[in-house]
């Protein structure tokens, strides 16, 4: 709902976090996660770097403007103040048994390119590139899949 009392639109980010909340658990107060999928949110202006590992969000600015109101499956983050953020507590965003090798990017807004890429260390980077003047909201899900169990 907005400020004016008209319900805001929903949006494609929306629609799918709705249905994970369905089939996976929410981020709760004891950082327990159990989603295979990373919600991203966030306004980019120019190019920028989020590196994802088990253990930590790292964000590398690379021109333009930084990027604003960045959340990764509910977690609120600024990565002009903090550019790591720790996969921990109450900063968890992400399951702690997933792999990420064959990981999948979606993207349901934003103008310019995302692209997702994997180094082989369980840890990917996806590269934005807003390249039009000024700044776009990219709405996007990378999944997972889960670890293999131990033989």
């Amino acid at each position: 709902m907005s400020s004016t009392g008209i319900p805001r639109p929903q949006t494609a980010l929306d629609k799918v976090a709705a249905e994970q909340q369905r089939s996976a658990s929410d981020p709760s107060a004891d950082g327990n996660v159990s989603a295979t999928v990373l919600r991203l949110r966030v306004t980019i202006d120019g190019r920028d770097e989020l590196w994802l590992s088990p253990t930590h969000a790292e964000w590398k600015h690379l021109q333009s403007d930084p990027p604003t109101l960045v959340e990764m499956n509910g977690v609120g983050w600024n990565p002009q103040k903090n550019p790591r953020l720790a996969n921990d507590g109450k900063t968890r965003f992400l399951a702690d048994d997933l792999s990420f090798a064959g990981a999948t990017l979606s993207k349901m807004k934003g103008r310019g390119a995302v692209k997702l890429h994997e180094d082989g260390k369980e840890r990917i980077h996806l590269l934005f590139n807003d390249t039009p003047k000024g700044s776009d909201t990219y709405e996007l899900t990378v999944t997972f899949s889960p670890k293999p169990p131990k033989k």
